[in-house]
């Protein structure tokens, strides 16, 4: 496969001028030394160690900026400097003459992500000699020489519609879930934790930290374990500037442990590989999922490769495939393909796959446990597709679906109960002039999570008999949102209903109700394979359940088909985030 745009593809925005900018007498022909000098510098800043005693991070040994940054990058800090260089290299390597190969292996070098490789370690990784890996380094400094001569990099970055900021909890969810993709992964999470436990008490800690997390890597070696968490600092720097995704090198990148699949014939032409890889999401075959993610990446590393649609749809495919399980990957997919519509998409911010984009990081933060970012990750993407209406005329089931998210996790985290209910009320607008079943089934689910979420005692998990016309509301809306789950006929809307309905019984303490959903539950899994985060956050209620009481003291767990994307603790949320189930965070 060659690189260039794909034949009938919409053509991505451009960062390079057309007319060639050395005529401007303000504008620094560069050459590859300018950019190796450049690209030294920015390595000698990330390994300067950090302070990590305060909120912010504060050099303890500045590097100084050269002169032929300033005037080529104006006063951005090195941390957006790696980013702009990146996005740079990554959608405009095919007109430079670069693969997408050499792109990853300079960016990887240079550490324009946060976290710099050895060349020594990217040699072995290719069977080359660090000589010629050396050699395809400086190619890359040549042609990066030309494409900073002909952009006006700080203008065209200015100009570019930006993705809204991380707030604190997505930044420090979007590096752990980076750790995943380090060379060293272990070393890399534990620098992120210590990192945290040395901002502890700072607005800068990720409250998400569980106090028996323990180092796995120089657990003994108390100066390395500082400088690492010192670096880590300029990692989140880095990643708040949203530096193009990483590539995945291998599978077990996706599921933190060695990926096996038979029977599989891959092919390489782009297009058929992500048509095999939806086929495979809709007849839920999860056991070759990672091994068909990883072969599709490596035919469309970015928009260089294939075009804006086919990326956009490789990155809507991969966020589709690992949110189910509540892969953290997901979360990098989500971001990617948010970014990535912004920047390349001639649609720009009307394309469909910024609101995606948008909603699938909300739902992420909110499967981690971070109920009160999920909601505000909702009402951004709402306020979003209500201003700018996308071409896709099917945009109002989404639109309901956000709305009933922001309820949901008011609800499980005891919030806003006007919010909820305002969020509600506009679900009750949008389904009265729609016949869609998902919208109905979708506002009937809210209205019951919304009820029980308000009205369920936190502190023994039981209803209050003392509110009769509260427990008559409940029934009614249990009874119709399990009529509507079975009517909409799939598998995953009545596993829905089944963990619901163990939550009712648990509540009411209705041993015989409960019995019936989990054997219920138990079926359909048997027939459809089921679903590994339904299953997971099902086997929490129940053992939750068996905690209240004689009632319940002998439940038995369920279970569900094996799926590799949900296999390791490392890419899965270590607290299911069902609802009335305590929240990791707030």
């Amino acid at each position: 496969m060659t690189d260039g745009k794909a034949l009938g593809e919409r053509p991505y925005k451009s960062l390079v001028s057309l007319e060639a900018r050395v005529t401007d007498p303000e504008v620094i022909a560069l050459v590859a030394a300018d950019v190796r000098a450049i690209r030294e510098w920015l390595l000698l800043d990330l390994r300067c160690v950090r302070a990590l005693n305060g909120a912010e991070v504060i050099g303890l040994n500045e590097v100084p900026r050269p002169e032929l940054a300033r005037k080529v990058f104006g006063p951005a800090e090195p941390p957006a400097v790696r980013a702009r260089l990146a996005h740079l290299l990554v959608s405009e390597r095919a007109s430079a003459g670069v693969t997408a190969l050499d792109a990853a292996l300079w960016i990887d070098a240079a550490g324009l992500r946060g976290e710099r490789t050895d060349v020594r370690s990217l040699a072995r990784e290719m069977g080359l000699s660090t000589r010629q890996v050396h050699r395809r380094i400086l190619a890359v400094d040549a042609s990066m020489a030309q494409l900073l001569t002909s952009t006006d990099v700080v203008s065209v970055v200015e100009g570019t519609l930006a993705p809204d900021r991380l707030d604190t909890q997505e930044l420090w969810e979007a590096v752990r879930a980076e750790c995943l993709m380090s060379r060293d992964p272990d070393r890399a999470a534990d620098a992120l934790l210590a990192l945290s436990r040395n901002r502890s008490g700072s607005r800068g800690t990720p409250s998400s930290r569980r106090d028996d997390d323990t180092p796995v890597y120089r657990a003994g070696n108390k100066d390395a374990r500082y400088r690492d968490a010192g670096r880590a600092a300029n990692w989140l720097a880095t990643t708040a500037h949203r530096p193009p995704l990483a590539p995945l090198r291998d599978p077990a990148e996706l599921t933190g442990s060695l990926v096996t699949a038979e029977a599989v014939e891959l092919t390489d032409d782009p297009h058929e590989s992500l048509d095999q890889l939806e086929r495979s999401i809709n007849s839920n075959q999860r056991e070759v999922l990672p091994l068909l993610l990883h072969h599709a990446g490596r035919l469309i590393p970015d928009v260089a490769a294939a075009g804006v649609d086919t990326r956009l749809r490789y990155l809507g495919l991969a966020y589709f495939a690992t949110f189910e399980p509540q892969n953290v990957h997901a979360l990098r997919f989500a971001r990617a393909r948010q970014d990535e519509a912004l920047r390349y998409s001639p649609r720009g911010v009307q394309d469909w796959s910024v609101f995606k984009g948008m909603a699938g990081r909300a739902f992420m933060l909110g499967a981690l446990g971070h109920h009160g970012a999920a909601v505000q990750g909702y009402l951004a993407a709402t306020r979003h597709l209500e201003r700018h209406r996308p071409y896709e005329a099917t945009y109002l089931p989404d639109l309901s679906d956000a709305y009933g998210r922001i309820a949901h996790h008011e609800a499980l985290r005891g919030g806003n109960r006007e919010r909820a209910h305002r969020a509600v009320a506009r679900m009750e607008r949008i389904a009265a002039t729609q016949e869609d079943p998902e919208i109905h089934y979708t506002l009937a689910r809210t209205q019951l999570e919304v009820e029980l979420g308000f009205s369920v005692r936190r502190s023994d998990l039981t209803l209050d008999p003392s509110r009769p016309e509260v427990l008559r509301r409940i029934d009614r809306a249990l009874e119709r949102f399990i009529d509507l789950s079975l009517r909409i006929g799939k598998a995953n809307r009545e596993l829905v209903a089944c963990d619901l309905a163990v939550l009712y019984a648990t509540a009411s303490r209705d041993r015989g109700m409960l019995d019936d959903a989990v054997r219920r539950f138990q079926q359909i899994v048997a027939q459809h394979g089921g679903y590994a985060n339904q299953a997971r956050q099902m086997n929490v209620r129940l053992r939750t359940a068996t905690t209240l009481g004689r009632t319940f003291s002998t439940v038995p767990e369920v279970t569900s088909r094996f799926d590799p994307l949900s296999a390791a603790a490392d890419v899965v949320p270590r607290r299911p985030s069902g609802l009335l189930i305590e929240p990791a965070v707030v």
